[in-house]
């Protein structure tokens, strides 16, 4: 349900990747039998839709290896034909940096980023070695700007490629179900991760508490 997608209160910028690696790979990854007929693209394009839709006011981007111009799209239209709008464009490389740059180009004021990828981003890679990758490096020029500001990386292919690291304003998931939904609101919100700087021996324990607090056959195991 669409009611479990969090409304942040505050400004919001989704962008959703519509390259060509996510039209290729099933959200599932290759699994045999088992992998999904549902590829990346459809799952993002419906992701950042939801997104959208809960959070009134938000601009929406499609990024590969440039900003698309979306302006045509209604964000108040239904979930589906937002989603079906999005899966129109792209279908090029993969260069993630390219959205927060225009977020800073236009100026634009928010309190939460969501960028929605299998994280494949190597069409700007230009300058990494000692920076940081362009999606950080964009990100802090942002965050500069909104002091305060939180980045989710949802990477829906959960491969070991990230963007930036994860910190007190920075978040990396991998993989998609519903569950993703409540630990994105919660650290948002400040009670994730909630610290300043790289990962430190603690969060460790602290995602287990997340893990453990998912209820996978309908009984939930109670946060320690």
């Amino acid at each position: 349900s669409v009611e479990k997608v969090p409304s942040f209160g505050v400004p919001t910028a989704i962008l959703v990747d519509v390259s060509g690696s996510m039209r290729q790979a099933p959200v599932t990854g290759n699994r045999g039998s088992a992998t999904s007929v549902v590829k990346c693209i459809d799952a993002a394009a419906l992701i950042g839709a939801a997104f959208a839709r809960r959070n009134p006011g938000s601009v929406l981007f499609p990024v590969d290896e440039r900003v698309h111009d979306a302006s045509h799209m209604n964000l108040r239209d239904s979930i589906a034909t937002v989603s079906t709008q999005l899966r129109s464009f792209g279908g090029g490389g993969t260069a993630l940096g390219a959205g927060i740059r225009h977020l800073n180009a236009i100026g634009h004021k928010g309190g939460v980023v969501v960028l929605i990828s299998d994280m494949e981003s190597w069409a700007d890679t230009n300058g990494w070695q000692g920076g940081g990758t362009s999606v950080a490096q964009e990100f802090a020029a942002y965050r500069a700007r909104n002091p305060g500001a939180k980045l989710v990386c949802l990477n829906l292919q959960a491969e070991t490629s990230q963007q930036a690291q994860s910190n007190g304003h920075q978040l990396n998931l991998g993989g998609f179900s519903d569950a993703v939904f409540p630990v994105i609101e919660r650290f948002v919100r400040g009670q994730v991760l909630d610290v300043e700087g790289p990962y430190k021996a603690a969060d460790a324990s602290a995602w287990v508490r997340e893990i453990r607090a998912v209820d996978l056959v309908g009984t939930r195991v109670p946060r320690e």
